[in-house]
Parts: C-alpha cells; structure tokens; sequence
C-alpha cells in the first residue's frame, strides 16, 4: 500500500485480518480494543476512499 500499486487488492486482503483482530480483542483480550477500533476506522476510510474499485464486485450480471 505504501507504493500505492494494488490498493484495493491489499484493502481487501487486509480487511479479512482487521476483522479477525478486531472480534479478537471485542470476545478474548479487550486491553487494546481502542487500538483495533482505531485500525477498523483507517480501514474504513481506505475503503470509502476507493469505493469505486469495487462497484464490480456488487453487480448483479458479470460484464461479458
């Protein structure tokens, strides 16, 4: 992400871990759950900022 090539393929890989931490910290170890919400914010805006790359994976007919 840092070299800005393939954003919205590492926005979507890194979604799935950011779920995985942040039900973590909600359900087992709640210390740093304020860190985890923060990182699902950022996450969030990366996505609302790219939110046009993945219209395609909401339609309904594939493009031929």
């Amino acid at each position: 992400m840092i070299i800005r090539r393939y954003v919205p393929l590492a926005i979507v890989v890194l979604a799935g871990l950011i779920v995985n931490i942040l039900a973590f910290h909600i359900f087992v170890d709640s210390k740093l759950l304020l860190l985890a919400i923060v990182i699902t914010i950022f996450e969030g805006i990366l996505i609302w900022h790219y939110r046009e790359n993945f219209g395609g994976l909401l339609e309904n007919k594939s493009k031929k």
